[in-house]
């Protein structure tokens, strides 16, 4: 199992950053036993500052917003708390 969601932001100087971040679930089972592990792995930053909303993948890419509001459940919510700062 994996999903995409945000990381806890952080604001500074009226400029608020929004970590995204993938989580992975993996489990197996066997005859043996079984195994369960997991990770999480940075994808972009989101930036919202008084000129509006940014956001950039881990390659300092642009990365469209409409892709990230597709994939995290609750973003629409989020931003809209930090916009009106």
């Amino acid at each position: 199992m994996e999903y995409v969601t945000t990381e806890t932001p952080v604001t500074v100087a009226g400029i608020t950053l929004i970590p995204v971040v993938r989580v992975g679930l993996y489990s197996h089972d066997s005859e043996m036993g079984g195994g369960l592990a997991g990770n999480k792995e940075p994808l972009a930053i989101i930036l919202c500052d008084q000129q509006g909303v940014h956001a950039w993948d881990i390659n300092s890419s642009d990365i469209a917003m409409s892709l990230l509001l597709e994939k995290i459940p609750g973003l629409n919510t989020i931003l809209a708390a930090y916009q009106s700062h």
